[in-house]
């Protein structure tokens, strides 16, 4: 959205995502499975409230943002998915963008690309379940409007586990080596 123009770089941007507890890594895994006296029952956990967590660097070198986005991570009682959403109040930004607009600098960003997917602004899910990407490296991006309140909602789909440093690993891979927009697969094809 910076780049194409729609988002200034001096924006306050605000990040939230939320994932499935295996992205907290063997502790987590353990105490939300019940092994150990620290057994986590919580369906809903919110964590890196100190607005220091370890991805915002790489966030604020990648969103091309004068200043770091405030990210708030959260975990819940599933295994593995996630959402991450990003509020946008149109009516804040320069020349008042449309769903639409956001759609379309979207969808010509990931043109091509074997892994992202933009998602049609319409039909509309009426929700979205984070588990649905498990066993991927894809990813799904939507856009959600109110027009009537211009407001919108950028929010990506994907299977934390997926996305995870080895998948990131392959997809640089494929870039490096020109193979990207080649071939797609899941994770449980590829260990077949």
């Amino acid at each position: 959205m910076v780049d194409a123009g729609l988002v200034p770089a001096g924006y306050p941007v605000v990040i939230h995502a939320v994932e499935g507890y295996t992205g907290g890594g063997r502790q987590m895994v353990d105490a939300f499975e019940g092994r150990g006296p620290d057994r986590i029952t919580d369906p809903y956990r919110l964590y890196g409230l100190e607005l220091k967590h370890k991805h915002v660097p790489e966030m604020h070198v990648y969103s091309g943002l004068e200043r770091k986005p405030i990210f708030f991570p959260a975990v819940g009682a599933w295994r593995q998915g996630e959402l991450v959403q990003i509020p946008l109040p149109l009516w804040n930004l320069p020349g008042q963008p449309t769903g639409q607009t956001l759609h379309a600098a979207l969808a010509d960003r990931y043109a091509g690309q074997r892994f992202v997917r933009v998602m049609p602004l319409e039909p509309r899910p009426a929700v979205l379940a984070p588990e649905t990407l498990n066993g991927s490296n894809e990813m799904e991006l939507y856009v959600f409007e109110n027009p009537a309140e211009q407001q919108a909602l950028l929010v990506a789909r994907l299977d934390n586990l997926g996305k995870g440093a080895s998948g990131a690993a392959v997809q640089n891979i494929d870039l490096m080596l020109g193979l990207a927009g080649r071939h797609s697969y899941r994770l449980a094809e590829a260990a077949e």
